[in-house]
């Protein structure tokens, strides 16, 4: 297995993520007068919010895959572009540079302990964890919009889609093997 491939795409992830959690909502939020701290959360939750829903409103609406990505990767740059001012001036409060700097230090974290585990398969996390990976390939693949079911027969409002559309969203970017899904 090349590794290359895979350490390359870990970079874009948390890249590609920093814009997603935080460009649309700045737009959005640019004139809501929050605490630091609270602002930056409120951001967040603005951001996610709003990639899930432009991904999942194409998704219903019979949008190729690939021009799903095009499409929703654009309109986060665009935010990107759009939210200069409103991003450089949430992080010159040094509170939320400090939230920012945990959170992504904690995701880092996160995918170095993800790497040392060879085989999920204790406690019966296995299933959970290809369980989500499904969902997220359901969402990414230009699936039937009626369906009520996952292909392995689990029902679709099982558990909440958001964040396996966003996990689907973002594996879609960097690639569609199980590898890429793990980071």
């Amino acid at each position: 297995m090349n590794a290359l491939p895979l350490l390359g795409s870990i970079p874009l992830v948390f890249l590609l993520f920093a814009a997603v959690a935080v460009a649309p909502g700045a737009v959005v939020l640019r004139g809501l007068r929050l605490p630091a701290g609270m602002r930056l959360s409120a951001v967040v939750g603005c951001s996610l919010l709003l990639a899930f829903l432009a991904w999942w409103l194409l998704w219903l609406s019979g949008v190729p895959s690939m021009l799903r990505q095009v499409l929703v990767t654009g309109g986060v740059l665009g935010c990107v572009i759009l939210g200069r001012r409103p991003i450089t001036r949430l992080f010159r409060r040094p509170i939320a540079r400090y939230q920012a700097l945990g959170c992504g230090a904690l995701a880092l974290h996160a995918c170095l302990l993800h790497a040392a585990v060879f085989c999920y398969s204790g406690a019966l996390w296995g299933e959970d964890w290809c369980f989500h990976a499904e969902q997220a390939t359901f969402w990414l693949a230009d699936g039937d919009t009626s369906a009520n079911r996952f292909p392995a027969g689990h029902a679709i409002t099982e558990r909440p889609p958001m964040m396996n559309v966003l996990a689907g969203y973002l594996w879609g970017v960097v690639g569609t093997r199980f590898a890429d899904y793990q980071i």
